[in-house]
């Protein structure tokens, strides 16, 4: 007996080929991170195409069966990211969110769905790829459960800071980072991680980080969150360093 069809809206955050020419994609909705099986998708006149562009809202029509994912019917795109993907910056944004998405988040999963539509649309307007990776990393360690304190020291509460420890939670005090043995930060560093935990509003979706501390916080971010789950480091970075014409080794 068939299921009732039901409609899903989300964002896609990648596909995997399946067979001669479906995909499995998953999805990011209200509920959670989707599978999605999108049959005979790759096929030129497929219905389901827009189940192959990350980074796009969508609206799919189809059946949840018994057994296995969600089997899509049809799909109608709400926000188009296919222009980004033939973007240099735009590509490696789309490739960093795929491998976050790949790599931390299984189905099931809350995702920073809203966060992460905010921060595609401010870069399809030309906002600085950096910065909104950055906005994206720390809206992706707050979904798994990792904040940062990051407007006072976390041990103490002191508004008075002057580096920071991800394996303490966040911003340290001189006298805590003394206690902890965390050596000191220049100020841009710590403004810089104070600033990939904000909230991805329009405002913040603006903002542009210097590019060589926004590049060392930002790869120290995802160093820490692999080792944090024991796996290897994201292989978009090397695309991600690319697309940063101006940082230096």
């Amino acid at each position: 007996m068939k299921s009732p069809e039901r409609t899903l809206e989300g964002l896609v955050l990648y596909a995997i080929p399946y067979q001669e020419d479906s995909a499995i994609c998953a999805l990011s909705t209200s509920e959670g991170v989707q599978a999605l099986f999108a049959p005979h998708v790759y096929k030129p006149k497929s219905a389901l195409k827009s189940l192959l562009i990350p980074g796009a809202l969508v609206k799919v029509d189809g059946q949840k069966g018994n057994k296995g994912p969600f089997r899509a019917r049809q799909s109608l795109t709400i926000y188009d990211t296919s222009s980004l993907v033939i973007q240099e910056k735009g590509n490696a944004f789309l490739f960093f969110l795929q491998d976050l998405s790949k790599t931390f988040f299984r189905y099931g999963d809350p995702f920073p769905l809203l966060d992460a539509t905010r921060i595609i649309d401010q870069l399809s307007k030309g906002g600085d790829l950096l910065s909104l990776c950055l906005l994206l990393l720390g809206s992706v360690y707050r979904a798994l459960g990792l904040p940062m304190e990051v407007h006072s020291c976390v041990h103490c509460g002191k508004k008075e800071v002057e580096t920071y420890s991800l394996e303490s939670g966040g911003l340290l005090c001189h006298d805590c980072a003394l206690k902890s043995g965390v050596k000191s930060r220049p100020k841009m560093e710590v403004y810089v991680l104070k600033f990939a935990f904000l909230e991805p509003d329009e405002k913040n979706c603006r903002r542009i980080v210097p590019e060589d501390e926004g590049w060392k916080v930002l790869v120290e971010l995802v160093h820490y969150l692999c080792s944090y789950f024991d796996l290897p480091t994201l292989a978009s970075l090397a695309l991600l360093r690319k697309a940063c014409p101006n940082e230096s080794n």
